[in-house]
């Protein structure tokens, strides 16, 4: 995420090719997000790793 932060969207998707991650293992990210813990709407990770896959493709 810390690359999406920044703008590095090809770097993103190369750490996501080398280490992928499955959709249930996704929710418990966004379920553990800080934002969430303090009220906040989460962030949509699995929406950016979707974007990742689709965009970057």
């Amino acid at each position: 995420m810390r690359r999406v932060a920044v703008g590095n969207f090809v770097g993103a998707k190369k750490c996501l090719l080398k280490a992928p991650v499955d959709g249930e293992k996704l929710v418990q990210y966004e379920n553990n997000c800080v934002w969430n813990l303090e009220g906040e709407e989460p962030v949509q990770i699995k929406e950016l790793v979707t974007y990742l896959d689709e965009v970057l493709a």
